[in-house]
């Protein structure tokens, strides 16, 4: 048994450290990039085979079971997609379906205790890294969408979300609410890890860290109230950051102070011209537009525009267009409705845009019911589980509308760990009377 769960234990940390670094390695090092594509087939193979092998928990089982009852329904029988275009389309989803099960039978089984250290060490390293591998970013690339750290060129989103709640993980393992500057003191090596997110161009980074501050308090109405009297001091700090970013990136502040320029971002400064465009490129009168800086087309626009879009399919609102529409374009060809809109799929796509296009308003449903039931928010494991819980619910809450963050591997293999480490698992425990948690410390060094 012991030997069966080193294996899960090895299996997870594979996963983990090839995730974390190799698109860092491939992008950095010349002639690697031919390996990008065989790696990520490789690694999406072994995540399949390890997560159904882990398969115990009903939960799991469910969440899975019902994933894959939706989107062959979807893509199969009511879309008529064919069988290559849908195993290829779910790709996207492996994480969302099979990273629970693996990190569960680890957490779960009889030397839980000990591994759970292990890997939190592991990921204190990963934070440490992102410390050097952003700035180094900064400077080979400039302050942007280029700082994703050793995630690689591109995946600043994901390394920022990971680094705000990995970080707000390990600091509630040692955090006391009643006593906030006290901790604040004590924690203040954890908190330069949040420093690589002040580098990339993540916007919604602001509000993570703001929330991040306000979840460090408990769940009270004494917490509310000593909140609201700290406010002053909380502004003041997110201010200075919020400085430090715009002089890194220069960027003029006034800038976020343009009520149109929030209008453009999430909406589109004008919806008639954008459904005009998208019309033209469908047809093929893109080239001679003036108008192609609408390329990439705004967040809160495409999600009001997804049920006119779906009119079109066998599948409407109720079922979607099915699995795949992401995916394709190298291997495989793209589907009918992929190159036909396009327009649509290019840039910046919020979750909720994803998950209506391919599997409708059922696939909504299948995403919220696999993400409330693995928070488990009555079984908690420490005084701070809750808050960590609440902050990651907020966070998946603003991705819906904002990325596709929770279809990478490398942020659901987060995700379900910091999740499952903040929940009173069977055999959690187990091994973990020698070495308390506060033993994890960055070095003084």
């Amino acid at each position: 048994m012991i030997e069966k769960e080193k294996f899960y234990y090895c299996s997870f940390c594979i996963i983990f450290w090839v995730l974390a670094m190799w698109s860092f390695v491939t992008q950095e090092i010349p002639g690697l990039g031919g390996l990008v594509t065989p790696i990520r087939l490789v690694i999406d193979m072994f995540v399949v085979t390890v997560g159904v092998s882990a398969l115990r928990n009903r939960r799991d089982i469910l969440v899975m079971v019902s994933f894959f009852l939706v989107s062959f329904v979807s893509s199969v029988f009511v879309n008529h997609e064919s069988f290559l275009t849908y195993i290829n389309g779910i790709r996207e989803f492996i994480g969302l379906v099979f990273m629970a099960p693996l990190v569960r039978y680890v957490l779960a089984s009889p030397g839980g205790g000990e591994y759970k250290r292990k890997i939190d060490r592991q990921i204190l390293i990963f934070l440490i890294l992102q410390v050097v591998a952003v700035p180094y970013q900064a400077v080979k690339y400039g302050v942007g969408d280029h700082g994703g750290g050793t995630l690689g060129d591109g995946l600043s989103g994901a390394l920022s979300t990971i680094v705000y709640f990995a970080t707000f993980y390990l600091i509630s393992q040692r955090w006391d609410s009643d006593n906030y500057f006290s901790s604040l003191r004590q924690n203040w090596k954890y908190l330069l890890l949040l420093t690589p997110t002040f580098l990339n161009e993540t916007k919604i980074s602001f509000i993570y860290l703001f929330l991040f501050f306000v979840f460090l308090f408990s769940l009270s109405w004494k917490s509310v109230i000593k909140g609201i009297m700290m406010s002053p001091l909380i502004i003041l700090l997110l201010g200075g950051l919020g400085y430090l970013y715009l002089y890194a990136a220069k960027i003029d502040a006034s800038f976020f102070m343009d009520e149109e320029f929030y209008q453009a971002y999430l909406f589109g400064d004008d919806a008639d011209r954008l459904i005009e465009f998208g019309d033209n490129y469908e047809n093929g009168d893109y080239y001679e537009l003036e108008d192609q800086w609408a390329v990439d087309l705004p967040r809160f626009f495409k999600i009001f525009q997804a049920p006119e879009l779906l009119e079109r399919t066998d599948g409407g609102l109720i079922f979607g267009v099915g699995n795949g529409q992401f995916k394709g374009g190298n291997a495989l060809d793209k589907t009918d409705f992929a190159r036909k809109n396009e327009l649509w799929f290019r840039g910046t796509i919020p979750m909720l845009f994803d998950l209506l296009i391919q599997m409708g308003i059922l696939g909504v449903i299948w995403f919220v019911c696999n993400i409330v039931s693995a928070m488990c928010y009555r079984n908690n494991l420490t005084p701070m589980s809750l808050n960590l819980k609440v902050y990651l619910t907020a966070i998946i809450f603003m991705q819906l509308f904002y990325g596709q963050l929770c279809t990478y591997l490398v942020v659901d293999l987060f995700l379900f760990y910091v999740l499952f480490c903040s929940t009173d698992l069977d055999g959690l425990h187990a091994g973990s009377e020698t070495e308390e948690p506060d033993n994890l410390e960055i070095s003084e060094s």
